[in-house]
């Protein structure tokens, strides 16, 4: 058990509940770390992807499409973002694409 040495004086965390948090953290990484699936995305998925929320999503990734700040490819008629694209469009500096 911790007793709350350098927390809050009386607070007990039982060591279940720290096995049982450490855990669902432990999930919770390796199913955001886990390579991706498909590393092609749609518009609305590459919206969530990047946390669009609303009826908006389709705008804003046609504004990243149409500025170049994010490559985008065609199967047909379908607009196509690669989840390597997106992921170096969040890691860059803030004036690099925006």
């Amino acid at each position: 058990m911790i007793d709350g040495n350098g927390g809050p004086p009386g607070i007990e965390i039982p060591d279940s509940l720290l096995d049982h948090l450490a855990t669902m953290i432990a999930d919770r990484l390796a199913e955001r770390l886990a390579p991706p699936k498909e590393p092609y995305m749609n518009s609305q998925e590459a919206a969530e992807y990047l946390g669009f929320k609303g009826r908006t999503f389709s705008k804003k990734m046609s504004e990243l499409a149409e500025s170049g700040r994010v490559a985008t490819y065609r199967d047909g008629n379908r607009l196509l973002f690669r989840r390597e694209d997106l992921d170096e469009y969040v890691a860059a500096p803030p004036d690099r694409f925006r």
